[in-house]
């Protein structure tokens, strides 16, 4: 599904009415009529228990409140209306639904100077809030009046419905720059916002549900908005021809561990293994492993000379040499940060011609050197989270969050390279300067190594000819849904990466492989 900023969708608009001949009167009854049936299903017969009070600004989010209210009010639903100043000040196709609203004796009761004690009034005995006070084009502070009705909303303990937006919320930033309304419900209006699907907006807007305003297919799925939330929609099929051997599934080179650091390279290769690639080597130091034969079985080890245990420049020739026969490397799970591993890694990215996934210590060894990147001659995919693209950057960590999107994109269309960007919302930018949003996982998978299982997924599909872009998109999607499919069983505490890499396969059954009723 598409996601778009405020202006885009001030545009779509635009075009539908000036295009289309859709009359903005037209587009409004379509959105608070869509929004009626969205509350009517949800709650069903339980909506009759409420009593619902509808707050409407002055914009056409008002507006698109007012049309609510009537379709509640014309299905008996016990409905009020607060609107804030004097009705005459309401203009445009919001008046002329506020008109309606006054004509079929709706009660609407007017408050435009705050008063504790009135505005406490009005909403005594309500038991359902709708918020229709900002909409999309509100961007700043609530203040005075405003931010007294916002803060009133969130303490009166009722439900809460936001109609397109949580008011105060930054639509395209996601950030709370004031008081900001927490709704349980957020009722969109043709598309999802930007600021809606990155945190911490994402947090005000409880459960998002797409109200159809009739706008016209070419204007939704318009291939200029560069935003997009992934879902099972995005997701390729797998196919298995009977003809096929393990050569044909990607021959998958991990380059990764250290003393100490062995878990990593070994939570890599079998997350590759468990997500269907062929054959998967895992290039360690010679030192060290024994650890690693002990531990794996189907993954295969490939041991170089080393320095003390760690990758150096003695391991340069031999690791290339292989990397020749792979069709897609990882490099970083448990490298370390040894200064002569830093060496051998930006060595090794010079001379190396293969899709290269860079994670974790792979990320410390570019620092400052992001023009090897830059300039390689195959697709490159970059896999930090905050504090790593931190580095990377060298913007400090609450600079990337207020405006991560923005950010995201501008570095991978600087460096040519795909960035996966790690954090409560994973968002995968492009070179070309889209960006798909996941929204799939949950706080438990905030554990060590759960980086490591997502570089391994994504070399899998890599090697299984799925793209670099939809592989990426895929193993983000599949790896949140993963966790999510854990969590009612094993709770926050219990999500370990092993856990998920053992139910890859299943969740790789039901959403990739082609749907043998077809």
């Amino acid at each position: 599904m598409k996601v778009v900023t405020s202006e885009q969708m001030r545009h779509m608009d635009a075009k539908a009415i000036s295009d289309y001949k859709i009359p903005g009167l037209v587009l409004m009854e379509n959105a608070g009529k869509d929004a009626f049936e969205i509350l009517y299903d949800y709650f069903e017969e339980d909506l009759e228990l409420f009593r619902i009070l509808i707050i409407c600004g002055k914009g056409n989010n008002g507006g698109d409140g007012f049309v609510l209210a009537r379709h509640l009010y014309n299905n008996g639903f016990k409905t009020g209306v607060l609107i804030l100043d004097n009705p005459g000040s309401y203009s445009g196709d919001a008046k002329v639904n506020l008109n309606i609203l006054l004509k079929l004796g709706c009660p609407v009761k007017c408050i435009k100077n705050f008063s504790p004690k009135k505005l406490l009034e009005v909403f005594k005995g309500y038991t359902m809030i709708v918020d229709a006070v900002f909409g999309t084009g509100f961007k700043g502070v609530p203040r005075d009046f405003y931010k007294h009705v916002i803060d009133i909303i969130n303490d009166y303990g009722s439900i809460t419905i936001s109609l397109d937006i949580p008011s105060g919320l930054n639509p395209d930033t996601g950030i709370a720059e004031g008081s900001v309304v927490n709704a349980d419900i957020t009722i969109t209006m043709g598309l999802p916002k930007l600021g809606m699907m990155i945190y911490p907006g994402h947090e005000y807007c409880g459960e998002i549900f797409t109200a159809d305003i009739s706008m016209p297919p070419e204007l939704l799925y318009d291939r200029g908005i560069p935003y997009e939330l992934i879902d099972e929609y995005c997701l390729p099929h797998l196919e298995r021809r009977p003809d096929t051997h393990k050569g044909c599934f990607g021959k998958i080179l991990i380059i990764g561990t250290s003393p100490g650091l062995t878990g990593a390279g070994y939570l890599a290769g079998q997350a590759a293994l468990k997500s269907g690639a062929g054959m998967i080597t895992l290039a360690v130091p010679k030192s060290i492993n024994p650890i690693l034969e002990s531990k794996l079985t189907e993954v295969m080890t490939l041991p170089v000379s080393d320095s003390d245990g760690h990758f150096s420049l003695e391991s340069l020739d031999e690791v290339l040499i292989f990397s020749e026969k792979s069709d897609v490397i990882v490099l970083g799970p448990g490298l370390g940060r040894h200064p002569d591993t830093i060496t051998f890694a930006k060595e090794f990215i010079k001379s190396c011609t293969k899709p290269l996934i860079i994670d974790a210590d792979g990320l410390y060894s570019i620092q400052g050197a992001l023009d090897l990147v830059r300039n390689y001659s195959a697709p490159v995919i970059l896999t930090p989270h905050l504090a790593e693209f931190a580095r990377l950057t060298g913007d400090d960590i609450d600079s990337i969050k207020s405006n991560k999107v923005k950010k995201a994109i501008s570095f991978a269309v600087k460096n040519n390279i795909l960035l996966v960007l790690k954090g409560a919302e994973t968002l995968i930018a492009t070179e070309k300067g889209d960006l798909f949003i996941n929204l799939t996982g949950n706080p438990g998978m905030a554990t060590g190594g759960m980086g490591d299982v997502l570089s391994g997924f994504i070399a899998s599909l890599i090697g299984q000819d799925v793209s670099v872009n939809t592989a990426a998109v895929t193993a983000a999607y599949l790896l949140g849904r993963a966790g999510d499919e854990l969590l009612p069983e094993v709770g926050y505490a219990g999500i370990n990466p092993s856990e998920v890499i053992e139910i890859l396969p299943f969740l790789i059954k039901e959403y990739l492989e082609e749907d043998e009723s077809e």
